[in-house]
């Protein structure tokens, strides 16, 4: 039997016998038209016509880099395109994922700025505070090497990762170098109270970083969609903490040791604030020795 093509013929089919012999045909029980054929997709840009195309990035892929690959070629394709056909992208997701990541990379600058702001507060010297900022990047760059070679992106989670890590960087550079500038200010040569002083803050540096990294670690390892979401942010948060105990240990203390001088307190112009830091040690002491007085037990 031939394939039916016009509407007679569709409608001469026969969809059921009778028990008289009768054919009850298409046309008996449907009315057949030649119409359209129902549309599938319907593409419009700007009210006219065309034909949408989506791309979909494979799992695990850059969805960034993806789109900068697309969008180099749909430049290429545009210029062999026919004359009057335009090749458009319309809705291209990257363009919020680097805005957020702009957003998060300035949010770090800010940070850095702050982080280096308040070390001189409490620090009072110059040669200190670059000494503490020195581990910021030196931690940030090592944690970058790291991402390569656990196969990890920058993306949106690691970012906001390196943004909570920036003040732990400095924790251990804080603790060593103030050790150091204690020991200096005693009479002790560089060199010598560069390795004592670390020597002898190591055990609690350690521990506090440990500490630290006990509250991370299982971040990265949580089970489900939550994590696979927080497994890059707990691994950027570990590796960064852990280089900068490295740092901690070794460029802080060499630093420390060519950099740092005796009374190395910023001198006269901040002597105000060398005042309330006195003040507040003063009060502290107050309420430690109240403390002490009335005991529970």
């Amino acid at each position: 039997m031939a394939p039916a093509r016009t509407p007679d013929e569709f409608g001469a089919l026969v969809v059921q016998w009778q028990p008289n012999g009768a054919a009850v045909q298409v046309r008996d029980v449907a009315r057949i038209e030649d119409g359209q054929q129902d549309e599938r997709s319907f593409a419009q840009l700007n009210g006219a016509p065309g034909v949408a195309l989506e791309v979909r990035r494979q799992s695990g892929r850059n969805t960034v880099e993806v789109a900068r690959a697309i969008r180099v070629e749909v430049e290429q394709l545009s210029k062999a395109a026919p004359a009057g056909v335009d090749m458009v992208i319309a809705r291209d997701t990257s363009r919020f994922i680097e805005s957020s990541i702009g957003d998060v990379q300035f949010e770090i600058a800010v940070a850095i700025m702050l982080v280096v702001l308040v070390t001189f507060f409490f620090l009072l010297s110059w040669r200190a505070t670059i000494i503490v900022t020195l581990a910021i990047p030196t931690s940030l760059v090592a944690t970058f090497i790291a991402f390569g070679a656990f196969d990890l992106t920058i993306n949106m989670m690691t970012l906001l990762a390196l943004t909570v890590a920036i003040g732990l960087l400095v924790d251990d550079a804080i603790v060593v170098t103030e050790a150091i500038q204690r020991d200096i200010d005693e009479g002790v040569d560089a060199r010598s109270a560069a390795f004592a002083a670390t020597k002898r803050v190591a055990l609690a540096v350690l521990a506090g970083t440990f500490a630290t990294l006990a509250v991370f670690v299982p971040i990265a390892f949580m089970e489900g969609i939550v994590g696979r979401f927080f497994f890059q942010y707990g691994l950027a948060i570990v590796f960064s903490v852990s280089v900068s105990l490295l740092v901690a240990f070794t460029l802080t203390p060499m630093l420390a040791a060519r950099l740092l001088k005796a009374g190395d307190h910023g001198g006269a112009w901040l002597s105000r604030i060398e005042q309330f830091h006195q003040a507040t040690m003063r009060r502290y002491g107050y309420i430690v020795r109240w403390a002490l007085k009335h005991r529970l037990s």
